[in-house]
């Protein structure tokens, strides 16, 4: 695996993942690997209808709440929403790194 477990206390993909089709290689990979993503809807900006930008997370609890930010300074700064996500990642303990 090119994503590796060892010493990380949280893992955290995201990006423009261009991925038109739901069940497409790309998108079964990284769900394995990282669990199910919200698939919030981003493209086109001016007219949500496709999910093509995510936020995975590992592990995958820390995830709480994924959202797009849809004003009218995000619709004409992109042709995409941007995404926000909150998240609880656990402290790392003392001395641990």
């Amino acid at each position: 695996s090119v994503i590796s477990d060892d010493d990380v206390d949280a893992t955290i993909l995201l990006g423009d993942i261009n991925e038109w089709w739901l069940w497409g290689r790309p998108l079964r990979w990284l769900h394995r690997r990282f669990g199910f993503s919200p698939a919030v809807r981003t493209f086109p900006a001016r007219l949500p209808l496709l999910a093509l930008d995510r936020i995975w997370v590992h592990p995958h609890q820390s995830l709480t709440t994924v959202t797009r930010v849809n004003t009218p300074g995000a619709r004409r700064a992109s042709d995409h929403l941007p995404l926000l996500a909150t998240l609880h990642l656990a402290r790392t303990a003392p001395g641990r790194r």
